[in-house]
């Protein structure tokens, strides 16, 4: 085995290794979702990635689902190239109020997630309409992560139970957050009972 094709074998198992690799079964995973162990914590298979996609550069986050974007290419959708719009994470229901918990934290990481100047991709909700005033519904990938099953699987939202694509990745992704007792489904964190969270919880 030649020196270049030994290392190009060695890069390619530790690419594999961080993309999830075999299935541990101490990882938690549910219903195919497997973790993702670089940088943020994704889930590469929580959703088939888009043959056809649009790109946006977000310009502001609104809230943990809900941000202002430019339109780079629409995808094939009837979104009007350059312009700005407001998008969300469909099928996401995410804490917006000041007194919600985790409202800031769920921001914070959307904002972490899918800022940075990179482009993201997007496609468009199965029946979203584009002229929606609450936002374009969106499907949307960031570095290869499926955001919406990030945002479920992490606990900082929960699954809107709507009819868009996607609904048993939906569901799955909430179902690895409960199990593991992520975000909103931590009682240290967010009390069942609406009680204050423990001192220093949105700061995560």
């Amino acid at each position: 085995m030649g020196t270049r094709f030994g290392v190009a074998l060695l890069v390619g198992g530790v690419l594999l290794a961080g993309c999830g690799g075999a299935e541990d079964p101490e990882a938690g995973a549910t219903d195919g979702f497997q973790p993702v162990r670089v940088g943020a914590s994704g889930f590469s298979e929580g959703a088939p990635q888009p043959t056809v996609a649009g790109s946006l550069s977000v310009s502001k986050i609104v809230d943990g689902a809900t941000f202002f974007a430019r339109v780079e290419d629409a995808g094939g959708t009837d979104l009007a190239e350059g312009e700005n719009a407001r998008f969300r994470l469909a099928g996401v229901d995410v804490p917006v109020e000041d007194d919600d918990c985790l409202a800031r934290t769920s921001a914070t990481h959307l904002e972490g997630t899918i800022r940075g100047g990179q482009q993201v991709r997007f496609v468009v909700a199965e029946g979203g309409d584009v002229e929606d005033p609450d936002g374009v519904p969106v499907h949307l990938w960031a570095r290869g992560i499926w955001v919406n099953g990030e945002v479920l699987a992490r606990g900082y939202g929960r699954d809107a139970g709507a009819g868009e694509g996607r609904r048993e990745n939906l569901e799955a992704a909430q179902a690895f957050a409960e199990d593991g007792e992520q975000g909103l489904w931590n009682p240290s964190l967010c009390p069942a009972d609406g009680g204050t969270p423990s001192p220093g919880a949105e700061e995560g």
